[in-house]
């Protein structure tokens, strides 16, 4: 049977895991989604504490920023701003940090819009300004 067949945490963990100090239930869940020792180490480091969709909230998951491409000090950095990870890559791709990702959200400027008028030139506050008076 292989880690990803586990049904039970009866099983004896590896050393590996033992070692670093994950229970059995703990490193059955990290070993299901592919995760090594040393990855999940990473992850909670970051605050992220289970693969799974039902640990905390989704955003949070650390196998869902990881499939999203994310290491998991970007991934920390995106979710600070409270980004989940389809909309983080969509900014991303989009050439934005995290913070000037948030700022730019927060006037209700999308990553598409955003990006237009980032390469015009304009600045966050300019955007912001002809837009509200192009909406009145």
């Amino acid at each position: 049977m292989t880690t990803t067949e586990r049904k039970t945490t009866t099983e004896p963990i590896s050393q590996e895991w033992e070692q670093a100090g994950f229970t059995a239930d703990e490193a059955a869940m990290w070993e299901s989604r592919n995760f090594t020792v040393d990855e999940a180490r990473k992850w909670q480091h970051f605050g992220f504490f289970g693969p799974w969709d039902w640990d905390a909230y989704y955003w949070r998951n650390a196998y869902t920023w990881r499939a999203a491409g994310f290491s998991p000090a970007e991934a920390a950095k995106w979710r600070k701003f409270r980004f989940r990870p389809f909309e983080a890559s969509r900014w991303r791709a989009a050439g934005f940090k995290p913070k000037e990702a948030m700022r730019w959200r927060y006037l209700g400027i999308y990553e598409d819009k955003a990006a237009k008028f980032r390469d015009a030139g304009f600045t966050i506050e300019q955007a912001a300004s002809v837009l509200f008076v192009w909406e009145e």
